[in-house]
C-alpha cells in the first residue's frame, strides 16, 4: 500500500465530512430560533421550524424529549462547551426521522446525557442524513430483552441507527452501555452507537469506558447463540470509515452461562459486511473481549479485544494498538475476511496482536515490557516514591507489593532489589 492511497482515502473522508456540512448550510433564508425565548420547548421550536432553520439553545438543562420529522434543521447549543447545554435522556428515546435520505439535521456543541441508570434513554435515526459535531455522549444505553433468531434487533447504547447517513465529528462517548439479558437468547451490539445498513463516519472523536453486555440467565448450557458485540461500535452493513479517532478501555462482555455459539467479540469495534471499511490514524488503547473461561472451554468464542471484521475492502492504516486483550483470540484485530493491516504499530496486546485472514505490510510489533515490580507506585520510574512506600511497609509483608521476592517480608533484600531497578523501568 503507497503512502499516496493513504492520502487519497483521507482527502475523501474529509470531503465526505465538508459535504455534510455543506448540505446543511447552503439555505440562505433560514432563521435562528432561540430556546427558551422565542419558545419554551425545543420540541416547540422544531415544530415551528422551517427548512433550514437553526435552533439555538441557551445554556442550561433541557429535559425533554427530542423528535425531528421529515425536516432540514439545526440545533445548537450555547455556551463555550458542550457541557454547558444538557438534554437528558432518562427515560428518553430521542428521535430523527425521514424514511428517506432527503433532509439534512445537524446537532452541534450539546451533551445528551442519562443521570439514572435504572432507566433506558438512547437516540435513534431512520433514513436521514444526520451530523453530530462537538457532542458529549454521556451513560446512554438500554437494557433489551429476550430475542428469538438473529434478525432480532439488538440493544444499543447511545444511538441506534438505521439506514441512514450519519457523520460524528469532534465528539465524546463515555460510559455508554447496551445490555441485554434473557434467560435463553441474549444480543447486543454497539455499546456507543449500533448502525444497521448505514454510512458512518467517525472524525476525531473519543469512545471511553463503552460497554456490550450480553447475559444468559439459564440455568444449563444450550447451542444457542448469546452476542456482544462492538464494545463501541457495532456496524451490520452499510459502511464504516473512522479516522483519527481514539478508543480506550471500551469492551465486549459476554457474562452468560456455558454456551456452545456464543461470542463476544471486538471490543471496540464490530464490523459485520460493511464495505467500504477504512480505519485509519486511529488509537486503541486498553479494550477487551471479555468471556469467562469456562464458557471458551465450551466452545463459545471471543476475539478481537479491539477490533473484529468481516467484510470484503477492509484496510486499516496507521493505527496504533496498545495494551488490547481478548480471552481468546487476537489481542488487538481479528479479520474472518482478507483484510489489509498496514503501517500500524501493535504493543502489548494479549493472547496475540492478530488472528485471522489478513495481509499486513510495514507494520510495527512489539511485546510487552519487562514488569517492573519495583515500580510501587506505577508510574513508571523506580524512585524516592517508591522507597518511601517500601519503607512504610517494612517487617510482615501481608501480601504488601513491596515484598519484591515474595519471602514474607518486606526488609532489606526488598531494598536491595529495589536498589538494583533504580530508575526507568
Amino acid at each position: 500500500m503507497t503512502r499516496t492511497n493513504t492520502t487519497t482515502r483521507r482527502t475523501s473522508l474529509a470531503l465526505l465530512a465538508l459535504g455534510l456540512v455543506a448540505g446543511l448550510t447552503q439555505a440562505t433564508l433560514a432563521r435562528d430560533i432561540v430556546v427558551p425565548v422565542d419558545f419554551q420547548t425545543i420540541g416547540e421550536a422544531i415544530e415551528a421550524a422551517e427548512e433550514h432553520d437553526t435552533i439555538l439553545l441557551k445554556s442550561g438543562r433541557y429535559d425533554e424529549t427530542i423528535d425531528v420529522t421529515r425536516k432540514s434543521l439545526q440545533i445548537v447549543g450555547g455556551g463555550n462547551s458542550p457541557l454547558e447545554t444538557t438534554i437528558l435522556c432518562n427515560d428518553r428515546l430521542h428521535t430523527v426521522s425521514a424514511w428517506r435520505n432527503d433532509y439534512k439535521v445537524k446537532f452541534q456543541n450539546l451533551t445528551f446525557l442519562k443521570e439514572d441508570p435504572e432507566v433506558d434513554g438512547s437516540i435513534r435515526i431512520d433514513r436521514t442524513l444526520v451530523e453530530f459535531r462537538e457532542c458529549h455522549f454521556i451513560g446512554l444505553g438500554n437494557r433489551g430483552g429476550c430475542h428469538w433468531g438473529r434478525g432480532g434487533r439488538f440493544s444499543s447504547g447511545a444511538m441506534y441507527l438505521d439506514r441512514a447517513e450519519v457523520g460524528v465529528i469532534d465528539c465524546h462517548f463515555m460510559a455508554n452501555t447496551a445490555e441485554t439479558t434473557c434467560d435463553r437468547l441474549a444480543m447486543a451490539g454497539g455499546g456507543a452507537i449500533y448502525a444497521s445498513h448505514t454510512d458512518l463516519w467517525v472524525i476525531r472523536s473519543t469512545f471511553m469506558g463503552n460497554v456490550v453486555r450480553a447475559a444468559a440467565t439459564g440455568g444449563q448450557p444450550v447451542n444457542e447463540d448469546d452476542y456482544a458485540e462492538g464494545g463501541a461500535i457495532s456496524c451490520f452493513r452499510g459502511s464504516l470509515q473512522i479516522q483519527d479517532s481514539t478508543f480506550r478501555e471500551n469492551r465486549a462482555w459476554n457474562t452468560g452461562r456455558q454456551r456452545q455459539f456464543g461470542t463476544a467479540h471486538g471490543g471496540a469495534i464490530h464490523a459485520w459486511d460493511s464495505s467500504p471499511l477504512l480505519i485509519e490514524g486511529t488509537t486503541f488503547a486498553g479494550n477487551h473481549a471479555q468471556w469467562d473461561e469456562e464458557s471458551v472451554r465450551a466452545g463459545a468464542t471471543c476475539s478481537g479485544g479491539a477490533v473484529w471484521i468481516h467484510a470484503n475492502g477492509q484496510v486499516l492504516a496507521g493505527n496504533t494498538f496498545i495494551n488490547n486483550s481478548s480471552s481468546q483470540l487476537a489481542g488487538a484485530v481479528y479479520s474472518s475476511d482478507n483484510s489489509v493491516v498496514t503501517d500500524s504499530r501493535f504493543e502489548c496486546n494479549l493472547p496475540d496482536h492478530l488472528d485471522g485472514w489478513y495481509r499486513e505490510q510495514n507494520n510495527l510489533f512489539l511485546e510487552c515490557p519487562p514488569p517492573c515490580p519495583a515500580d510501587l507506585d506505577g508510574n513508571g520510574t523506580v524512585d524516592f516514591s517508591d522507597y518511601m512506600l517500601l519503607v512504610q511497609s517494612w517487617g510482615l509483608a501481608d501480601g504488601s507489593p513491596a515484598d519484591l521476592n515474595d519471602d514474607g517480608l518486606v526488609n532489606y533484600t526488598d531494598l536491595l532489589l529495589m536498589l538494583d531497578a533504580w530508575g526507568g523501568c
